[in-house]
Formats: C-alpha cells, structure tokens, sequence
C-alpha cells in the first residue's frame, strides 16, 4: 500500500468531498477516485459512501483514517 493513498484518503475524510480533495492535491477528480478503488481493492472493504453531493466514511473507513494519520505523522 502507497503511503501517497493514505494521505490522499485522509484529505478526502477531512473535507467530506472527492472534488474538493482533488482540487487541494492538485490532480483530477478521476483519477483521485482511481486511486481510491485501488485502495479500497487492497484493503478489501469500502471506505466511502455516497451521501447527497458528498461522501461519508464507513465505520472501517474511520478506522483506517485513524491509523493513517498516526501513521503519516
């Protein structure tokens, strides 16, 4: 698992919104959602659910911010 992932997860929890992470890392909304299926394929559970215009983190999802933040740190 890229490290580069976490950090691009932990800036999609943080603002809620797939479009408004693409815009803060500088890379286009597609293939920031690319990089989130993969993720999501290595880890083996969904990390993300549609919620009216944005997104909302699953209980794992949480979990797995949780981590990634101490591990990024």
């Amino acid at each position: 698992m890229e490290t580069n992932r976490l950090k691009q997860f932990c800036v999609i929890v943080e603002t809620g919104s797939l479009s408004k992470a693409a815009e803060l890392l500088g890379i286009t909304h597609g293939g920031l959602s690319k990089s989130m299926s993969v993720l999501q394929s290595d880890l083996g559970y969904e990390l993300f659910r549609a919620h009216g215009r944005g997104l909302i983190t699953t209980d794992k999802g949480r979990r797995i911010y949780q981590n990634a933040r101490e591990i990024l740190e």
